[in-house]
């Protein structure tokens, strides 16, 4: 019994680790994945970038998360778009932009810079990462040792890690530790005054 307490400390250990790991993102140039078809255009009085994110062979068909963000040009801030806004992010898990529950392929992106055309020099980057098999068989043997263990001490409070939140930490961390990311574009001067001067 107490090997499956044991477990159950181990993940939520690793949750917490992985979520706070302070709000410097160490981003490296050696990205595994690709894009095309890079390009900006205006809405209105506001610039986009638009491109396709191509998913690795490998990877395709798998369960997984795409992430659209930016940081600056010192790396200790950053914001991510999160499916319709952008948001700040400090620590912890990056707010995805999409959820793709029945599998990854190549996408289609147009993301709004709105909200960061004050901000030279900042880096947008886009990544995505996978529910592997494995991450999957590790989610099912922590929901079995919690099963397990709560009927074996049913009176003692046994920490429960959300299965998605699991999930989700288990699909940052493959796009982290295999560099599934890419950087995108830099805002200058000329894209943050690229819509204002057509008017």
């Amino acid at each position: 019994m107490r090997l499956f307490v044991i477990c159950l400390s181990f993940v939520s250990s690793l949750v917490l680790s992985r979520l706070a790991s302070g709000a410097q993102l160490n981003l490296v140039d050696n990205a595994t994945i690709s894009i095309s078809e890079v390009s900006t255009f205006c809405q209105g009085n506001i610039p986009y970038a638009r491109f396709k994110l191509l998913i690795n062979t490998a990877d395709k068909g798998f369960p997984g998360l795409i992430y659209v963000g930016a940081h600056s040009p010192e790396r200790t801030k950053a914001e991510f778009y999160h499916g319709s806004y952008w948001d700040v992010w400090e620590e912890g898990m990056f707010p995805p932009n999409l959820i793709l529950r029945d599998g990854l392929n190549d996408t289609a992106l147009a993301i709004p810079l709105d909200r960061l055309t004050d901000k030279q020099g900042w880096r947008l980057y886009v990544g995505y990462g996978v529910l592997t098999v494995e991450s999957e068989q590790k989610v099912q043997q922590m929901l079995q040792a919690y099963q397990i263990a709560r009927a074996k001490l049913p009176d003692r409070q046994i920490p429960m890690v959300d299965p998605d939140h699991y999930r989700r930490t288990l699909v940052q961390t493959n796009m982290i530790d295999n560099m599934k990311y890419r950087y995108v574009l830099d805002w200058n001067k000329s894209l943050i005054n690229m819509c204002t001067a057509r008017r």
